[in-house]
């Protein structure tokens, strides 16, 4: 008698995902959304960095927003950081705020996005740093705000603005 072995779900799901069919890949997000990993957040990201049909871009923005689980913090940073997803890194930030997932550990990471990215990623750090409800470790906000100083310098006005708001933020934590 011969055993079946047992299909790993990300696995499945990944193969779906990296299907030409439209359904196939919506399948796999159903399998994620039951049995997830943050290791599923690049080729997700992937596929919606392909520019997919409306229906599908909804289904993943919707997935990205309904995470829940704070082991997807660092897939979303990873996608942040890849510099393929360049055109997406403002949406990519925005993941935190619409999820309620707090990156507490990675400010630092985020406030560098915030000063060297444009306005709209810029945006987006603010909001997700007001967002956090957690404290902020003390010696990340003296490196966030220097950073910050030091990029104000730099920064166009509108800019500038948002970076003022983010270092009077930061300051009030």
């Amino acid at each position: 008698m011969t055993e079946r072995k047992k299909k790993d779900p990300i696995e499945e799901g990944l193969k779906l995902l990296h299907s030409t069919k439209e359904a196939d890949q919506i399948k796999a997000l159903e399998i994620f959304r039951i049995k997830g990993d943050f290791v599923v957040i690049e080729p997700i990201v992937r596929v919606l960095n392909s520019k997919p049909s409306a229906e599908l871009e909804d289904k993943i923005v919707n997935f990205l927003f309904d995470l829940t689980d704070s082991k997807a913090i660092p897939g979303v940073i990873d996608a942040i950081d890849n510099p393929d997803f360049r055109d997406l890194r403002a949406f990519l930030i925005s993941i935190f705020w619409q999820s309620k997932l707090e990156p507490t550990e990675h400010i630092e990471f985020l406030v560098k996005h915030a000063c060297y990215g444009n306005y709209h990623e810029c945006l987006e750090v603010l909001t997700v740093i007001e967002n956090i409800d957690n404290p902020i470790n003390e010696q990340t906000i003296q490196f966030s705000l220097a950073e910050i100083d030091a990029a104000l310098e730099k920064s166009d006005e509108e800019k500038a603005k948002l970076l003022i708001s983010l270092k009077q933020l930061l300051e009030n934590f």
